[in-house]
């Protein structure tokens, strides 16, 4: 079947394409922005630390910096409620909703005289309307891509290494010549851009298609809570990932938050630039959210390597990387290229986060199980920073804290050992021979070897060729009448009535 004409679990059209592409670019600017923000509030917070009224309002290092950590908790913990929403909604309208919501956050910040009400607009309120843009942005690739969903996906996460190249210092350009209310309003512009990108998402199924129960099951086998769906959690493959992202990523960002210091703390060259470290790591997280899409795609690297096991990979040389700081400090040139490394397994662990779910559960179920899985990496994401900081505290040196730090990724790295993803999905027969084929293989092996009357009819079936046929019978029962029908047969559920076809 050509890749243009490939179905979706419910028999529509994937396109592969076309409108996809655009659909896709309006996922990498959405990206940009989210990430782009959320990354660069450290530029931001030496200006609200300058700011004389929000001085008085008892702005310090440790209170301002709750305020960009309540940005980037909201945007991942409301994913799995943005996955509901997206259900029952659809992508467009809720990213439109997510978009409004983020461009008024931003512009009552701009306004803001005390710090506790950066708290509410710049934290909360921005945070969720961003984790109803991003999420929609992810999910709606699904509709567009199958084939190539690890390119696409790959491409629209590599806009936030873009922005986190360029963004900070535009913000600081901004901070100098026109202040910080000004540049938040700036910002506030970027938030209204995502509501031409939220017009762009159109679905190709209708909302709520992905809680249609499949045929032959019961109504128990997608259990709602309203549209809560709790089907995923049946799914053992599914908790083990879970559970491995958790305990991976209680090491993965604590670079993003101490390495600047660190290096400018112990580095001998008095002239080490430590912040251009968080700007190489986004440049070359852009290969790695590409590189890795592109190749999860080709057909011979399925074979040998799944998404799961780019996750593994990458979490694997991100704990070495953590472990390795320590010694490379000293070595500014050879901490770039590490760093460069690490950047690229970046993007690659968070490029495929979507095609891995939609490897584990399927595309049904796959946009509440991308949401729950966005939802709980905000936990460990705001737990290993201060856990990191706190041992810096205790020990007065940041060695004993990286060091840790490479632990969690690597022991997320082998619990991820333990779920169970087919390196060629053949879910829907999406990947495989259709029934019709199957079936007529299975004819031709069995005339080839015990041939045809001399009247034409065919000799009845061989034991082993029944069970076969039985084997493919049962499988067609997990699909819809849609897919049979496409391959024009009736959904068949016994010998008898495959044995007309043999």
């Amino acid at each position: 079947m050509a890749n243009r004409d490939r179905k979706d679990y419910d028999g529509k059209k994937v396109p592969e394409g076309g409108w996809g592409w655009v659909v896709c670019f309006a996922s990498f600017w959405t990206n940009a922005t989210v990430f782009g923000i959320n990354n660069c509030f450290g530029v931001l917070l030496v200006a609200i630390l300058d700011d004389p009224q929000l001085q008085k309002s008892g702005a310090n290092v440790f209170n301002t910096a709750w305020v960009g950590s309540l940005t980037v908790f909201m945007t991942f913990f409301g994913t799995y409620m943005t996955s509901i929403l997206t259900d029952r909604f659809g992508c467009r309208r809720t990213a439109f909703a997510g978009s409004i919501i983020a461009f008024v956050g931003c512009l009552t910040s701009s306004f803001a005289t005390r710090l506790e009400i950066l708290y509410l607009t710049y934290g909360i309120v921005i945070g969720v309307g961003f984790s109803l843009t991003y999420m929609s942005s992810l999910i709606i690739i699904g509709h567009y891509f199958d084939e190539k969903k690890g390119k696409a996906n790959g491409f629209a996460t590599c806009g936030s290494g873009v922005s986190t190249v360029l963004l900070p210092p535009v913000l600081r350009y901004l901070i100098n010549t026109i202040g910080l209310w000004h540049t938040l309003r700036f910002i506030a512009g970027l938030a209204f851009l995502l509501i031409p990108c939220a017009l762009v998402f159109k679905e190709t199924s209708s909302p709520g298609d992905g809680l249609d129960v499949a045929n032959g099951n019961s109504k128990n086998e997608v259990c709602c809570l309203g549209h809560v769906n709790l089907k995923i959690w049946r799914n053992k493959s599914y908790r083990i990932w879970c559970i491995g992202v958790v305990v991976g990523l209680l090491g993965y960002f604590v670079p993003f938050a101490h390495l600047i210091k660190y290096v400018e703390e112990v580095s001998p060259d008095p002239n080490t630039n430590g912040p251009i470290l968080i700007s190489l790591i986004g440049l070359s997280s852009i290969v790695g959210a590409v590189a890795p899409g592109h190749l999860s795609d080709m057909k011979a690297v399925k074979k040998f390597m799944t998404g799961i096991e780019f996750q593994q990979l990458s979490f694997i040389v991100i704990g070495t990387f953590n472990f390795l700081v320590p010694t490379l400090v000293l070595s500014f040139p050879a901490l770039v290229v590490a760093t460069l490394i690490m950047g690229i397994f970046d993007g690659c662990f968070v490029c495929m986060m979507v095609p891995v779910a939609i490897d584990i559960v399927g595309k049904k179920d796959a946009s509440q199980a991308a949401g729950f899985i966005f939802c709980i990496i905000a936990l460990p994401m705001i737990v290993g920073g201060p856990t990191a900081g706190l041992i810096y505290d205790i020990t007065g040196s940041y060695n004993l804290a990286f060091i840790l730090a490479g632990i969690p990724p690597i022991l997320g790295a082998f619990i991820m050992c333990f779920v169970k993803v087919e390196r060629e999905p053949h879910s829907n027969l999406e990947n495989s021979k259709t029934l019709k084929e199957s079936v007529e293989m299975v004819r031709l092996n069995n005339i080839e070897e015990y041939g045809e009357e001399e009247n034409g009819e065919r000799q009845p079936l061989k034991h082993k060729d029944a069970e076969q046929l039985e084997n493919i019978v049962l499988s067609s029962k997990s699909h819809q009448p849609q897919m049979a029908q496409s391959n024009g047969l009736a959904p068949l559920a016994s010998i008898s009535e495959v044995d007309e076809f043999v």
